[in-house]
């Protein structure tokens, strides 16, 4: 119901911020599995080592 009253001006912003939101989120999730990988990659080199 409350989507029904949101002004035309209301509803892209919401959008827009809806957009920052998914972009910010997938960033963080790439971000942190680079990090996941890169940090397991040199384990694997670290145990290799020993």
């Amino acid at each position: 119901m409350t989507d029904s009253n949101l002004h035309p001006w209301r509803e892209r912003r919401r959008a827009q911020r809806l957009r920052h939101w998914r972009f910010a989120s997938l960033s963080a999730l790439g971000l942190s599995l680079a990090a996941v990988l890169s940090l397991d990659r040199q384990c694997d080199d670290w145990l290799q080592q020993h």
